[in-house]
C-alpha cells in the first residue's frame, strides 16, 4: 500500500508537472506573438506612409487615364466597339479610385487606433467611442454577422471622465470576443434559427455611468471563470490567434487607469454580458 501511494503521488506530480510545461510554452508562444505584434506597432508609421503612397499613385494613374478616355470622347464620335471598350474601362478605373479611397480610410483608421495617444483624461463621449471601436472591428471580422443594438438615448448621455484611446481599446476588445463568442456558437451548435447579436445598454448612477455588453455566444464555462483576467488565458477555439491579454488589459484599463470598475457574469452556451462602471465627467 505505501509503494502504491508512493506511485500515484510521483505520477500526480509528473502528470502536473507536465501540465505546466505545456502552460508555459504557449504562454511563450503568446508572448512572441504580442512581441511581433508589438514590433509592427512601432512600424505602423512607416508602413502606413509607403502604403498611402501607393494608394496616392494608383490614385493619379486612373485619374489620369479617366481624363484621356474623357478627351477622346471629345473629340468625337467614336465606333461603337471603342465606345463599349471605353465604358467597361471608365468602370474599372472608377473601381480602382473607390477602393484607393477605402482603403485610405482603413489606414487612417489603423493609424488612430495605433498610435498610443496623449496620457490627459478629458470628458469622453462613450457612444463615438463605441462607434469608433465598431467601426475597426468591421477591419478584421464580419461585423454583418454580428447585429447591434443600442439601448440607450446617444443624444442624452453624460460624458465619463477617461482616455477616450485607452477606452477604444477596451470596446474594440470587448466587440472582438464577442463577435469570437457568436461565431463559436453558429459553428458548434447549429441553431437555424440563431441571430448574433451585441446589445449594449447605458445606466447613469450618482457619479458614474455603467455601460452593459451582453451577447448571444457561447459563454463562458465554470472552471474557466476564475481565470478570465489572469494573462495568456484564453478560452477562443483559435489560440493561435489570440494572445490571451485582452481582458487582462480591459481590467487594467478601466480599474487601474480610470478608477472604474469592470465585472463578467455569463452562462455556457447562452451568454457573456461584461459590466463597465466609469466615473462622470464632472464640470468645475
Amino acid at each position: 500500500i505505501n509503494a502504491l501511494n508512493i506511485i500515484s503521488i510521483n505520477t500526480a506530480l509528473a502528470l502536473e508537472n507536465s501540465s505546466f510545461h505545456e502552460e508555459i510554452e504557449r504562454a511563450q508562444e503568446q508572448i512572441f506573438q504580442a512581441e511581433k505584434m508589438a514590433t509592427i506597432g512601432t512600424m505602423a508609421d512607416g508602413l502606413s506612409h509607403q502604403i498611402n503612397n501607393r494608394f496616392h499613385a494608383l490614385g493619379f494613374i486612373s485619374g489620369d487615364a479617366l481624363d484621356t478616355i474623357k478627351t477622346k470622347r471629345e473629340k468625337g464620335p467614336l465606333s461603337d466597339d471603342l465606345k463599349e471598350f471605353c465604358d467597361e474601362l471608365e468602370r474599372a478605373l472608377t473601381r480602382v479610385q473607390d477602393n484607393v479611397t477605402q482603403g485610405g480610410e482603413i489606414v487612417r483608421s489603423l493609424m488612430k487606433y495605433a498610435r498610443k495617444g496623449e496620457g490627459r483624461f478629458n470628458a469622453v463621449d462613450i457612444d463615438k467611442v463605441f462607434d469608433a471601436s465598431y467601426e475597426m472591428a468591421q477591419f478584421k471580422m464580419k461585423t454583418y454577422d454580428l447585429k447591434i443594438e443600442k439601448k440607450y438615448d446617444a443624444n442624452n448621455l453624460p460624458r465619463v471622465k477617461g482616455n477616450a484611446t485607452q477606452l477604444q481599446e477596451v470596446f474594440f476588445n470587448l466587440i472582438d470576443n464577442a463577435y469570437d463568442s457568436v461565431v463559436e456558437r453558429k459553428e458548434e451548435l447549429e441553431e437555424p434559427e440563431y441571430q448574433p447579436i451585441l446589445a449594449i445598454s447605458i445606466q447613469q448612477g450618482e457619479d458614474s455611468l455603467e455601460a452593459m455588453l451582453q451577447d448571444n455566444g457561447m459563454g463562458i464555462k465554470e472552471e474557466d471563470k476564475p481565470k478570465l483576467f489572469t494573462p495568456f488565458f484564453s478560452t477562443k477555439l483559435d489560440t493561435q490567434k489570440c494572445t490571451g491579454i485582452g481582458l487582462y488589459v480591459i481590467r487594467k484599463i478601466i480599474e487601474e487607469n480610470h478608477g472604474g470598475k469592470v465585472s463578467i457574469s455569463s452562462e455556457y452556451m447562452k451568454g457573456t454580458q461584461v459590466r463597465l462602471t466609469l466615473p462622470l465627467f464632472l464640470e468645475k
